[in-house]
C-alpha cells in the first residue's frame, strides 16, 4: 500500500509543548542559584510534607517529566500516523488482535493530534507544580488556587482524547458476518457463536470463501454453496442410476416380441 495519502506529522500542535520545556527550562536555570539549601520534594492537601537537598536531578525533575511526556506523545502521534488504518486491511487479510489501528487516516490525525494536546496540557500542570518547588523560600503552605492549576489543565487533555477515539469507534469499518444465531428447535433458543469450519466435503467448492477460518462467513455465500452441492449430488445420482441400468444383467431385462424363444409351441 502506497503512503502518498499518508498525512504529514502536525508540528504545529507538537510546538507548544517545544515552547513549554524551553520556557521551563529558561525558568529553571534562571532559579536555581537562588533557591534555599532544601527544595520540596511532595505537596499534599496539607502543603509540602517532604522536602530534599538542593540538586540539579532534584530541581529540574518536572523540566525531565516534561521532556519525557512530549517525547512520548510525539512517538505515539508518529505511530499512529505510520500505521496502516483498518479501512486498508483486505478482508482476506489476518492482522494482530492487540494492534488497535486507527479506522481510517483522518482518524489517526485526529488521534494523534489530540495526542499532542494531551502532552501540552500535561506540561501545564507541571509548570504549576513549579510554581511550588522553585520558591525563593522554603514555605510549606502551597496556596490553594497552584492546587488547582496543577489539576485543571489534565481535564482539557482528555476530553479530545477521548472524542477521538469515540469517533474512530464510530468510523471503524465491521467484518461481515463474523457471528451467527443457530438454529434452534422449537421451544428452544438459538445459541450465538461462531460459524463452523467449512470443509471439502462431496467434492464442495470452497475456493470463493476468504477469512482467518477459510470463511468470511457470510450466510448467503454458505447457502449458495450449499446449492451447488445438492446439484451436483443430484446429477453424480443421475448419473449413477444410468450407469446401473446399463451393467444390469439381460436376465432381469424385459424381452421384446420378436425375440427368440417367444411365440406358441406347435406340433399337437
Amino acid at each position: 500500500m502506497g503512503d502518498e495519502d499518508r498525512p504529514g506529522f502536525p508540528w504545529p500542535w507538537l510546538l507548544p509543548s517545544l515552547a513549554l520545556l524551553a520556557a521551563l527550562t529558561v525558568w529553571g536555570v534562571g532559579v536555581y542559584p537562588h533557591l534555599p539549601e532544601r527544595v520540596p520534594r511532595h505537596m499534599g492537601p496539607d502543603g509540602v510534607d517532604a522536602w530534599t537537598g538542593k540538586s540539579v536531578g532534584a530541581v529540574f525533575l518536572p523540566v525531565l517529566l516534561h521532556a519525557g511526556t512530549t517525547a512520548l506523545t510525539a512517538a505515539v502521534a508518529a505511530t499512529l500516523l505510520r500505521m496502516r488504518p483498518a479501512d486498508r486491511i483486505g478482508p482476506h487479510e489476518r492482522t494482530s488482535s492487540l494492534l488497535n489501528r486507527p479506522a481510517t487516516r483522518a482518524s489517526a490525525l485526529r488521534t494523534a493530534r489530540a495526542t499532542l494536546l494531551l502532552g501540552f496540557c500535561v506540561g501545564l500542570s507541571i509548570a504549576a507544580t513549579c510554581a511550588v518547588m522553585w520558591r525563593t523560600e522554603p514555605d510549606p503552605d502551597v496556596p490553594a488556587w497552584l492546587f488547582a492549576a496543577a489539576l485543571v489543565p489534565i481535564g482539557p487533555g482528555v476530553v479530545p482524547v477521548l472524542a477521538a477515539a469515540a469517533r474512530d469507534r464510530r468510523e471503524r469499518p465491521r467484518r461481515p458476518g463474523r457471528r451467527c444465531v443457530s438454529r434452534a428447535a422449537p421451544g428452544t433458543h438459538g445459541r450465538v457463536g461462531r460459524l463452523p469450519r467449512p470443509r471439502r466435503e462431496g467434492g464442495t467448492d470452497m475456493s470463493d470463501y476468504s477469512g482467518p477460518y477459510g470463511t468470511d462467513h457470510d450466510p448467503s455465500e454458505m447457502m449458495k454453496a450449499r446449492a451447488r452441492k445438492k446439484e451436483r449430488e443430484a446429477e453424480e445420482r443421475a448419473r449413477q442410476t444410468v450407469q446401473d441400468a446399463r451393467t444390469r444383467p439381460s436376465s432381469t431385462r424385459k424381452t421384446r416380441p420378436g425375440d427368440e424363444g417367444e411365440g406358441e409351441e406347435t406340433g399337437e
